[in-house]
């Protein structure tokens, strides 16, 4: 369940490539707006300087280019305008795209992770795209093991598990059965103190517990039990 919760660290690494061809699309379409603008306001210079350079006395053909130069401020404003619109319509459709690509890797990456018909050799390699590295640092006198996860993309999580047994562990009898055991030693002989144990559901070693069932894997396998010495 970590690795299909923390998928969206690396679904965003991998969806930099669909940004990327996105915001490529939206600076060709600014610099043509960009282009746009440069010409408008070479015409508008133009005019600006037809107007200035006209004779006063002459009202018809200084209202005239006075008339044409306002135009073309005009047409210049709208282009700059344009561009804004322009620019904040592309940054949403872009936000939009990558979330949509993003909720769709997620969705279709825990699908796959939790697909029980899927093979480990794949979710290893699912893995290879989502984690940078675990770091793993023991600690025998808990007992425990503390695992740094280090996502692709920066993101970080620290998990504690119980450390695995060692062989030595594993085959050592839990000590309240020891200690009960020596309870029983004070009324009962040993062949009468396995039957009790076995009846109560106790099993030596790191099986030590009650209801001990036989593995589903081994069908045929008896379910290990105290040795009765009599």
């Amino acid at each position: 369940m970590l690795i299909a919760e923390q998928m969206t660290p690396a679904a965003i690494e991998l969806a930099i490539e669909v940004r990327k061809e996105i915001e490529a699309r939206h600076e060709e379409a600014d610099r043509l707006r960009c282009r746009a603008i440069e010409r408008a306001q070479t015409e508008a210079d133009l005019a600006q300087r037809r107007f200035m350079l006209v004779d006063p006395n002459n009202r018809l053909v200084a209202d005239t280019l006075e008339g044409e130069w306002n135009e073309k401020l005009r047409i210049l404003a709208n282009a700059r305008e344009e561009r804004e619109r322009g620019r904040e319509h592309d940054q949403f459709i872009l936000d939009k795209a990558v979330h949509e690509r993003l909720v769709a890797m997620t969705a279709d990456f825990k699908k796959l992770w939790t697909n029980p018909e899927t093979p480990n050799r794949e979710r290893k390699r699912l893995l290879a795209h989502i984690i940078e590295d675990v770091t793993l640092l023991k600690l025998p006198k808990r007992g425990t093991t503390k695992a740094h996860i280090r996502f692709k993309g920066g993101k970080t999580q620290t998990l504690v598990t119980i450390s695995p047994k060692s062989p030595s562990q594993q085959v050592k009898t839990n000590p309240d059965i020891i200690g009960l055991i020596d309870k029983l030693l004070d009324d009962h002989i040993f062949s009468e103190i396995a039957d009790i144990l076995n009846n109560q559901g106790y099993r030596p070693g790191s099986v030590t517990r009650r209801d001990q069932r036989t593995p589903a894997s081994q069908p045929n396998a008896s379910p290990i039990s105290f040795v009765n010495t009599s």
